[in-house]
């Protein structure tokens, strides 16, 4: 439970009960808001979808993880639509989970 008050990047000041609901946060899912995240417009739960199904669809590439300069998250020449900053742990937690399921 949340002890305080929070303001949304937007102005608008939550109290202690919304301030607890990451629906009211609007940093899971930010997709029809109208108010973007530290996320970008997808949120967190689309950025997550965006890269597992990159993943799934390629098979899991090689390559080195970046950011282009659109914020986009990158594994080698593959260009996702994944705007989330801690990408790197997420794509780390695909790539374990997967090679668990190979064994």
């Amino acid at each position: 439970m949340s002890a305080y008050t929070m303001t949304r990047k937007d102005g608008v000041v939550l109290d202690k009960v919304d301030s607890r609901l990451k629906t009211k946060i609007m940093h899971w899912t930010a997709v029809g808001t109208g108010v973007g995240t530290e996320m970008g417009n997808n949120g967190w739960t689309g950025n997550l979808k965006i890269l597992g199904d990159t993943l799934i669809e390629l098979q899991f590439p090689d390559g080195e993880i970046a950011k282009n300069e659109n914020y986009q998250v990158m594994i080698g020449d593959v260009v996702t639509s994944a705007t989330i900053e801690q990408y790197e742990g997420y794509l780390d937690m695909f790539y374990e989970a997967y090679n668990k399921a190979k064994q």
